[in-house]
């Protein structure tokens, strides 16, 4: 039964007790109330009880009948509703996964990975940062061509997701950079899962061509995230750190060390020849890097 049909029959059954209710109370007075001096079934009788069906039913059917409809309208108006919110909530979604999203890799793109960092700055303190470079990949790109360079980087943010936890974010930042801040890890074990990741990527099986096999490889820079540290100082760090691993010779890891205060550095006077203060800390911040550097693996 279409929705018309069915509102015109609730209409009638409504106005239909409508009816039979006025036609009770009205015999039940004329009868019972002897001001109106009425006989049952007269003449005055049947036609009070003609105007008491006539007139209820007259009303009573096409209001219902209109405000049945109205009902139908709404409810029909509610789930196109609902189903044009639903319909814009999953193109919301795909708009922000398109945004958030590098479309080659399918990892958090640079500008959405800083405002992760910055949420987890607001949630913890304590975390740790991976800089990770592609080492040679202009060759790749040079030997093999632009999609074979696009097989790489897909594979080797698919050994980023499988290695990262439930919570770690991962992202690339570029070309053959990414980065991963792991959620929780400290200035101890931050290297610990640099070189666990460092090892699955020499490990990819990259076949550029078919009977072709070229060894893919990471240099990364860590760095464990201090009490106070801002992000940027983080970021600096880590930065620092893949520098010198690429420059060590690259497939290894180094560890940046923890930030050096200005007050546990000594000072050299004025006049006395010594170094100075700013001097003494980046030697020194250099010397602790570069202690903390991973040993090189050969790709398995």
């Amino acid at each position: 039964m279409s929705s018309k049909n069915k509102n015109l029959f609730n209409a009638l059954l409504i106005a239909l007790l409508c009816v039979a209710i006025t036609l009770f109370v009205v015999s039940m007075s004329l009868v019972y109330i002897p001001v109106f001096d009425i006989k049952f079934m007269d003449d005055a009788f049947v036609a009070a009880m003609v105007m008491s069906a006539v007139i209820p039913f007259s009303q009573s059917f096409p209001v219902s009948y209109v405000l049945l409809q109205q009902k139908t309208k709404i409810a029909r108006l509610n789930a196109e509703l609902k189903a044009s919110k639903d319909e814009l909530d999953r193109s919301n979604r795909k708009l922000f996964h398109q945004s958030s999203r590098d479309d080659l890799t399918g990892l958090l793109n640079r500008r959405y990975f800083m405002k992760a960092l910055a949420q987890q700055r607001r949630d913890s303190d304590r975390g740790g940062l991976l800089y990770i470079d592609i080492d040679h990949f202009k060759t790749i790109n040079d030997t093999y061509g632009h999609d074979a360079g696009d097989v790489a980087l897909r594979l080797i943010a698919k050994c980023i997701e499988r290695s990262v936890r439930h919570g770690d974010v991962a992202a690339r930042l570029g070309g053959e950079e990414f980065a991963v801040y792991v959620v929780g890890a400290g200035q101890g074990d931050i290297g610990a899962v640099a070189e666990k990741l460092r090892a699955s990527i020499a490990r990819i099986a990259f076949s550029p061509h078919k009977h072709s096999v070229h060894a893919l490889t990471a240099s990364i820079g860590a760095a464990g995230r201090q009490p106070g540290e801002t992000i940027a100082q983080l970021l600096k760090r880590a930065d620092q750190a893949l520098y010198i691993a690429k420059k060590a010779g690259r497939n290894q890891v180094i560890v940046a060390p923890p930030p050096i205060r200005a007050s546990a550095v000594p000072t050299s006077h004025p006049g006395a020849g010594g170094d100075t203060i700013p001097e003494l800390i980046a030697s020194t911040h250099d010397e602790a890097v570069t202690r903390q550097r991973q040993p090189s693996h050969p790709p398995a």
